[in-house]
């Protein structure tokens, strides 16, 4: 075995809430992790079924369960498993909207999304196989960012895209979210190793349903401009929302 394999079952690094208990596994973090592929099964089977979109629900059920893995364990090949699935879903989340603006012949803005969805895979690859933890939460922190740029450029063309109010706003509710979410997560995990009390207010937990539900509430956006002349109306199941059409579409 060559001396630069790095050992599957070697002890990665916790989170705040281990500071719980005295040992893996994290028991809420593990389990809150299983929203992510809830919502990516959700969307699976209650939303039309869209090839593109559906690349970022199989990269939600991926990143849910190696993230309980992760958890559980702290080993670096679940956690090495689990910022690979996030990159997916970055890149995936970026085709999708690539092909969006694409196709309604919206500006050059679909150009740039392409140059830097080939440099955030790259690059992140490169971190997350260099395990490089604070450049790799630094430049997908720079991803969720841009979610929040490209819904200002949909604000804009909205008119053009046609996009109803309803859905924009389930965008907005979706990136703001995350950002809350992450801000969140952020602080408490900072702040642990101050006070004892952080601990209690799971700071990570709160980051994976934030991240899983607001993902999948921005996913609504192409999903609807993808079957637009198909659309029928919103439904709602354990209060989540999903698009109900009138033909079935896959693309």
């Amino acid at each position: 075995m060559s001396n630069y394999t790095i050992d599957y079952y070697a002890f990665d690094h916790s989170f705040c809430e281990l500071t719980l208990y005295e040992s893996p596994p994290e028991y809420v973090n593990s389990y809150t992790s299983l929203f992510l592929s809830f919502v990516g099964l959700f969307g699976f089977l209650m939303n039309p079924q869209i090839h593109d979109v559906n690349l970022i629900y199989s990269a939600f059920v991926a990143n849910g369960l190696t993230s309980f893995f992760y958890h559980y364990t702290n080993q670096i090949g679940w956690g090495l498993m689990d910022r690979f699935s996030m990159v997916m879903i970055a890149t995936s989340c970026y085709n999708v909207f690539i092909k969006m603006l694409e196709m309604k012949k919206i500006g050059y803005f679909y150009n740039l999304l392409r140059c830097g969805n080939m440099w955030i895979t790259v690059y992140l690859l490169t971190v997350t196989g260099l395990h490089n933890e604070d450049l790799f939460n630094i430049l997908f922190g720079c991803f969720l960012t841009s979610l929040f740029i490209l819904m200002i450029f949909l604000e804009i063309y909205k008119i053009k895209l046609d996009i109803p109010h309803q859905i924009l706003n389930y965008g907005w509710k979706g990136v703001l979210l995350i950002l809350f979410a992450g801000i969140f997560w952020l602080v408490t995990e900072n702040l642990c190793s101050y006070h004892f009390i952080i601990k209690y207010l799971f700071g990570h937990a709160f980051w994976h349903i934030g991240v899983g539900l607001g993902g999948y509430y921005i996913t609504l956006i192409p999903l609807y401009l993808y079957q637009k002349n198909r659309f029928s109306n919103i439904k709602t199941l354990f209060g989540i929302p999903y698009l109900e059409n009138k033909y079935p579409l896959v693309m």
